[in-house]
């Protein structure tokens, strides 16, 4: 491909595109065009859109990765239910803006450093934790027995879809026990991955029920490298 047919193909789009991520609606953006994607080699399960979406819907495998010099923005994407690899080169203001839009609207969270986190003014009420695969797709820690949480046996099933079977804690310890988990798996505060505390009834008013099992996620993110395991189901065990 000559240089001005690569930039052609990669340059942000006249038109804007709705880009979801599995069950979830990200947002309407000005990115490339698909003509410009590259055979993934990796073992991913593409996937076409929910047919509730238009059919020119983007569907997104994996979280948007900036280049370390923010030159370069790249991601999975599904095509003609096939993984595929686009990589947009950032040339202009405009791209710029757009790209960054693109790239904050799946890496939101409720925290970006540590210290933010230890200092989050204490609120009354009841908080849950969650943590997430692909952004908007969330799991909720539905147990407190550390051995469990922070043992070495990952059959056992911890986190759980629903915020219903989350456990509840105050808002002091619910971001002491965000700060552990952290640890535990070893999330660092610039990784896509991350735990947050968030209000219980805003949970529930929030979600909805995916129309792909958790499973399957990491089935389609396992060799993707932006997902790291964790033990989860889609429903509590029977008592």
């Amino acid at each position: 491909m000559s240089p001005s047919n690569r930039h052609s193909d990669e340059s942000t789009s006249r038109r804007s595109f709705l880009v979801v991520c599995e069950a979830a609606i990200i947002g309407s953006f000005r990115i490339p065009s698909l003509e410009g994607a590259q055979p993934y080699a990796g073992e991913v399960e593409a996937c076409g859109p929910d047919p509730s979406f238009p059919s020119d819907a983007r569907v997104l495998l994996a979280r948007p990765k900036f280049s370390q010099n923010r030159k370069v923005l790249v991601w999975l994407e599904s095509k003609d239910g096939e993984a595929v690899l686009m990589r947009w080169r950032i040339d202009d203001d405009a791209d710029r803006v757009e790209a960054e839009r693109f790239y904050q609207h799946f890496h939101e969270r409720s925290w970006y450093t540590f210290e933010e986190l230890k200092a989050t003014p204490r609120r009354a009420g009841s908080f849950v934790i969650r943590t997430d695969i692909l952004p908007k797709n969330w799991l909720y820690l539905g147990s407190r027995d550390e051995s469990l949480v922070f043992g070495a046996d990952d059959q056992v099933k911890i986190y759980f879809p629903d915020p219903a079977d989350a456990v509840v804690f105050d808002h002091d310890t619910a971001i002491y026990w965000v700060l552990r988990l952290m640890d535990f798996y070893e999330f660092g505060e610039d990784e896509a991955s991350f735990f947050e505390a968030v209000p219980r009834d805003e949970a529930l008013a929030e979600y909805t029920p995916a129309a792909v099992s958790i499973d399957e996620h990491l089935d389609r993110l396992r060799n993707v490298g932006d997902v790291k395991q964790l033990p989860i189901t889609d429903s509590k065990p029977e008592a």
